[in-house]
């Protein structure tokens, strides 16, 4: 008796503290957002779904979630960050209490070439989504601050995936410490243009 009753409180505390996690990847384009819930890692079993890249196809994807027994704060969404069209769903789902990794898509992309997957769909890459967060267990990704320096749109996103760089800036500083840096030189290069002129016109003289 007593050690059945053990058991059940341990069942009990272990279904009360552990939450399945809920892997769900999200292609995101333009105009849709091409989802795979995965429903079991072994077999890459899952339930797909396409909604609108906007809040209602948001709400609309969580409300097929929640039918799939997958409750928002059981979900961990996938997405790779795709210039400006995953910031809103990244937003609306953080919002609503789903946690969200942004990734690079070429890590995805070497990731989707090891389990042997040549094959290139809306859906396939959203499955390979599901298996990269599954296997891997990205970092969440949370919103920037509003005291975050602004971007443009185009470039700002980038800054929610790590991993990424570009040919102009170094993987050490922001927007912002390029700008500043910049700015900070202008005067120094000025003086130093102007002392570089009156030293010629004095040689000439």
């Amino acid at each position: 008796m007593h050690k059945a009753s053990g058991l059940s409180w341990f069942v009990f505390i272990l279904c009360h503290f552990y939450k399945p996690m809920f892997f769900i990847g999200i292609d995101v384009s333009k105009a849709k957002l091409d989802c795979s819930l995965l429903l079991d890692v072994a077999s890459s079993k899952r339930r797909t779904k396409t909604v609108a890249n906007s809040k209602a196809g948001i709400a609309d994807l969580l409300a097929w979630c929640t039918k799939q027994h997958a409750a928002n704060h059981e979900l961990h969404a996938i997405l790779e960050g795709t210039g400006v069209y995953h910031e809103q769903a990244a937003l609306a789902l953080t919002d609503a209490g789903v946690t969200v990794s942004i990734v690079n898509p070429a890590q995805v992309k070497d990731f989707g070439r090891s389990l042997g997957i040549r094959t290139k769909t809306d859906g396939v890459d959203s499955l390979i989504l599901a298996r990269y967060g599954a296997l891997l267990s990205p970092k969440p990704w949370h919103p920037p601050s509003q005291g975050t320096c602004s971007a443009s749109p185009a470039s700002t996103p980038r800054s929610y995936c790590p991993g990424f760089t570009t040919r102009t800036q170094s993987p050490g500083k922001s927007r912002c410490d390029r700008h500043a840096s910049i700015d900070s030189s202008i005067p120094l290069g000025l003086h130093r243009l102007s002392k570089r002129t009156a030293s010629q016109t004095s040689t000439r003289h």
